[in-house]
This record gives C-alpha cells, structure tokens and sequence, in this order.
C-alpha cells in the first residue's frame, strides 16, 4: 500500500510500488494540479491504478453525482489552501485539522510524530515496521 503523512505543513509519502506482495519498483504518490495561483495536491493510498481515476474527479470538482469506484483499500489526500481534506474509499470528504496519516504504515506514523518527527521522518520511520513502505520520501509543502 503506502505511507501518507500530514505534519501540519508538510505532506509527505514513500514511493514505494508492490504488486502482489513484492516490490516492483517505485513510483511518485503526491500530485499536482491547477495553477500556482491555485495549487492542489492530491496524494493517493492503496490501487495505484485508481490514482487517476481519482485525480481526473477531483480536476471535475468532484461531482457527488459522477463519483467513481474505487477499492476499499483506497485513500487518498487532496491539499489546498483551505487546508487538507481525506477522502475514504466511499469518497466521502472529511476535514483534516490535525497531524494525519494514512496507508498500510499509518500507526508507525502517527507514533513517529507523536514523538516529535516531521512528516517525513515519520514517513521513514514506518518505512522500517511497514514492508509496503519504503524510505525514499515526496514532500510538498501547504500552498500559501
């Protein structure tokens, strides 16, 4: 799956890319779209495949008529000015307003920062309790 950590500032994920248990590579997990005068990034947890699927939905304005289908195992950030907002595999949008994580390391995460680490340090550290993550960390930081 993935690690995704929001620190408050920072967004960070691994990129590492599993295919039936084995690491088959790595990919990137954080994107952008818009403009700079109107950033927006979306990082995505779970079926890779389904990044698109739901990048294209969020470029449409996430149309609550037109909602795609996505596996259970999904998840997925999307970054803004107006703050970060989780989408669960339903697509149900949920403001975020505190440290998050999300992904098959989301424990390791979240314990990292409870221990002070930034986003992505703790992307790292689950990166050694989480065989789906690996240590090799995205970043962005909070559009102003």
């Amino acid at each position: 799956m993935t690690t995704i950590v929001w620190d408050g500032t920072t967004l960070a994920a691994d990129t590492q890319l599993t295919l039936g248990g084995s690491t088959v590579g790595g990919t990137q997990k954080i994107f952008e779209l818009g403009t700079k005068a109107n950033q927006i990034f979306i990082a995505t947890a779970g079926y890779h495949a389904e990044t698109g699927i739901f990048t294209e939905w969020i470029a449409k304005g996430a149309p609550q008529d037109d909602k795609p289908t996505v596996h259970e195992e999904f998840s997925a950030f999307k970054l803004t000015k107006k703050g970060l907002f989780e989408y669960d595999f339903l697509l149900y949008r949920m403001e975020v307003t505190n440290k998050c994580a999300i992904g098959s390391g989301w424990q390791w995460a979240m314990a990292a920062m409870d221990y002070g680490a930034s986003a992505e340090e703790a992307v790292k550290y689950a990166s050694t309790r989480d065989v789906y993550t690996n240590d090799i960390v995205q970043t962005v930081k909070a559009p102003t």
